[in-house]
């Protein structure tokens, strides 16, 4: 009930779905309201040189009307321009911020409302109804995503006003009352579902965009989120350790793959509970691992993924996770540098990679 009234919280997830889906779609009918008020200021400018119109209609309402016109062209181009800024962001790879892009699109709904008003109300002096008033209600309602506990009084307020106006001006009927309460009635309840189903759909795919990049075995983030990460740490220096756990697809032969699984959350656990939030921890594939943090943790980072070692070797001991004769282990190599780009990032990782391979092959040659 909360979320089909527009009482609920929303993850910033959600929050730019909406705002972004509001700005694609409300440029749609801001481009169609642009061209349409264009075509109404030129019918003004045509009006104003006529002698017979100025004397039938007066200077008044054409200036009035020109204005509110211009008013509504302004408020459409504003928000086309933030969309075209938008997607040159993202082409860029620069996110706009959400607030200025919501007071974009809010200044539009506003405007767009507030000219269906005023139109209406000279309309309604000269026997033309409501339809201006209601084509804007109407389209704010079917392009915007918009909380119902918001949406509502403002319709409420609008349509309150309006009908107070017809009947002042002698134009609202018993008839077009009820039917009028019952559009409002009809648009706030549509708004609510839309709302409820937005919010329900962009729930579903946040949670599959967090599937996405979540390891379903380990828990832990997967390449894919290293990748997303390690991009958002551009400019700053940072150092990788890459593990790879030994002999392990002897282990796997000897125990069978569920016992490896067991093994590799195994080790998750003691990694997890070693760096305990000071380091990010990846599984990239099979028993390959990355471990980041800020170059200045450099020391701190090694001697904890030391400590991870020995403490995987002792379990290892205890449980019996034996391959040819050795506990369960891993042998790990590290590399630091800054994030400039993709380029840096995998000469990181191909750093730490041949750092770990030349430690593992000294760890084997140790043994025999």
């Amino acid at each position: 009930m909360a979320t089909l009234l527009g009482l609920n919280r929303i993850t910033p997830y959600i929050d730019r779905s909406i705002t972004i889906s509001n700005l694609r779609y409300g440029t749609t009918l801001a481009s169609v309201a642009a061209i349409l008020e264009v075509l109404m200021i030129r019918n003004s400018l045509a009006m104003s040189q006529n002698p017979e119109v100025i004397a039938k209609v007066g200077w008044e309402w054409i200036i009035h009307h020109g204005i509110a016109y211009c008013v509504q062209l302004l408020s459409a181009l504003i928000l086309v321009a933030a969309f075209l800024l938008a997607r040159r962001g993202e082409r860029d790879g620069r996110s706009l911020p959400l607030l200025p892009i919501k007071i974009v699109i809010a200044q539009f709904i506003a405007i767009s409302l507030a000219f269906g008003i005023y139109i209406s109300g000279g309309d309604l002096e000269r026997g033309n109804g409501l339809y201006a008033f209601l084509t804007q209600a109407i389209s704010i309602v079917c392009i915007f995503v918009i909380r119902p506990v918001a949406l509502a009084p403002l319709l409420l307020g609008s349509f309150a006003y309006m009908m107070d106006t017809a009947e002042q001006a002698g134009a609202l009927s018993h008839g077009t009352s009820i039917n009028l309460q019952m559009l409002w009635l009809i648009l706030t309840i549509s708004s609510c579902i839309k709302y409820y189903r937005h919010m329900r759909e962009a729930a579903q795919h946040e949670r599959l965009m967090d599937q996405s990049y979540c390891d379903a075995l380990t828990g832990l983030d997967n390449l894919r989120a290293f990748h997303r990460d390690m991009g958002q740490l551009a400019g700053q220096e940072v150092t990788l350790v890459m593990l790879d756990l030994d002999d392990f697809k002897l282990f796997n032969d000897l125990y069978g793959h569920e016992a490896g699984n067991r093994a590799l959350s195994l080790l998750v656990s003691i990694l997890q509970m070693e760096f305990d939030g000071t380091a990010s921890l990846y599984r990239m594939h099979g028993d390959e691992f990355i471990i980041v943090s800020l170059a200045s943790q450099r020391e701190d980072t090694l001697m904890r993924a030391r400590c991870s070692r020995e403490v995987l070797q002792r379990r290892a001991v205890r449980y019996g996770l034996i391959a040819d004769g050795n506990p369960l282990s891993f042998s790990m190599g590290t590399a630091s540098g800054t994030i400039d780009g993709t380029d840096s990032i995998e000469k990181l990782m191909r750093q730490a990679d041949e750092a770990m391979y030349e430690e593992k092959a000294a760890r084997h040659a140790a043994r025999d």
